[in-house]
């Protein structure tokens, strides 16, 4: 008994964490403890592909999947850089799969 109810709090709280994930951050304004205000960011852009970085030595720090193809996070040195990878689409022009990239710092 003890074993199941130990299950259903854990399934509880990470049922929770997901929401809480997909609200996540906040929107702007919310009433929310700690939510930070927003302020512009400069976004650099990079004249070189992903895979110049990658050959240089940057590092993978992170990567997500959205609806237009893989966001990866990078450390080059002591550079952050967040890239965009858009994979070839054979029902349009793009026969080859291309990246941008732009430092944060």
């Amino acid at each position: 008994m003890l074993k199941a109810v130990g299950i259903l709090i854990t399934l509880s709280t990470l049922s929770h964490l997901s929401y809480a994930d997909s609200h996540w951050p906040p929107q702007t304004g919310a009433k929310v403890a700690g939510n930070a205000l927003e302020y512009p960011t400069v976004l650099k852009a990079e004249q070189k592909p992903l895979s110049e970085f990658l050959n240089q030595g940057a590092k993978i720090v992170s990567t997500q999947i959205e609806d237009t193809g893989p966001v990866l996070t990078l450390q080059h040195g002591k550079k952050s850089l967040i890239c965009f990878v858009y994979p070839a689409n054979s029902s349009s022009d793009q026969n080859v799969a291309t990246s941008k990239c732009y430092g944060l710092n």
